[in-house]
C-alpha cells in the first residue's frame, strides 16, 4: 500500500504522526498499555494509532517528557 502513496499522502501521514506525538507530549492524549509488557507490570509503554500507523512510546517521567518511537 505505501508504495502507491504520493508525496501529498506521505506529508499528510507525517503531519498526523507529529501532531499525535505533540498531543502526547503536552499531556492532552495518552495511549493504551502495550499488552505484552503490561501483563508483566511494565506500564510505561503505550500504543497510539493514527489513520495508517501504530505508534509505540515510552513515558519516562513528567519532568523529562517522553521518549517516543514510531513503529509502522
Amino acid at each position: 500500500m505505501l508504495d502507491k502513496w504520493g508525496q501529498a499522502s506521505w506529508l499528510k501521514a507525517e503531519d498526523e504522526i507529529f501532531d499525535k506525538l505533540a498531543k502526547i507530549d503536552a499531556g492532552l492524549f495518552s495511549g493504551t498499555p502495550v499488552q505484552a509488557r503490561a501483563s508483566v507490570g511494565i506500564l510505561e509503554y503505550q500504543n497510539v494509532y493514527t489513520s495508517h500507523h501504530k505508534l509505540v512510546y515510552r513515558r519516562v517521567s513528567a519532568a523529562n517528557g517522553c521518549v517516543m518511537t514510531a513503529k509502522p
